[in-house]
């Protein structure tokens, strides 16, 4: 009988260590020009042709759902020649419902790793903005070294970000992989440091 029990509380252990969460990505669409176009929802690494996901675009909306072990990054893209209007995403396949929006400039939200991540790419975007903008004045202006500073000022105040961010989500793999696209933008000092966290 003992043998029994111990046999019984050992599968329900493994049972509970096994458990997949859920997750629902309910994406929209911008404009009508898009119906039955599939979208793909693929991993940043690895990708096989068994572990890529697709559905179809109908009435503006799309919708993937499935179990997960724990958080992994995808890619949600749409085949080449519709990626010039429909911007691809990343998106962080985590418990819980997702919200996506695929558009010129695509967002994800509705989840602690997505906001996360979402905030992370717009501030991106504002610094590659700012960034390109000063770059292309260099060659106009006969006072180089102003905009020189302006850019370095920056790169800078983005760098500190960076840290930062990934200080705080180090723990999650929304830092790791801020992490691993800034590294460079980094001091030698903030990297140790992150490295020891």
């Amino acid at each position: 009988m003992n043998k029994w029990l111990y046999g019984l509380l050992c599968c329900c252990l493994f049972s509970c260590q096994t458990k997949q969460a859920s997750y629902t990505i309910a994406g929209t669409v911008s404009g009508n020009d898009y119906e039955n176009e599939v979208v793909y929802l693929v991993p940043l690494e690895g990708a096989t042709v068994e572990n890529v996901d697709s559905t179809y675009i109908r009435d503006g909306e799309f919708r993937f759902s499935g179990k997960i072990d724990t958080p992994s990054i995808y890619i949600i893209r749409t085949r080449p020649i519709v990626r010039l209007k429909l911007e691809e995403v990343l998106v962080v396949v985590e418990p819980g419902e997702i919200q996506v929006k695929l558009e010129s400039t695509s967002s994800t939200a509705g989840t602690i790793l997505n906001n996360a991540l979402q905030e992370w790419k717009e501030r991106k975007s504002s610094y590659e903005l700012k960034r390109n903008h000063l770059s292309s004045l260099l060659n106009q202006t006969d006072k180089p070294e102003i905009i020189k500073n302006e850019i370095s000022t920056i790169d800078s105040d983005f760098s500190k970000y960076n840290y930062s961010f990934v200080k705080e989500n180090k723990k999650n793999i929304v830092g790791s992989f801020v992490f691993k696209m800034t590294r460079a933008l980094l001091s030698s000092e903030q990297i140790v440091d992150l490295e020891e966290l």
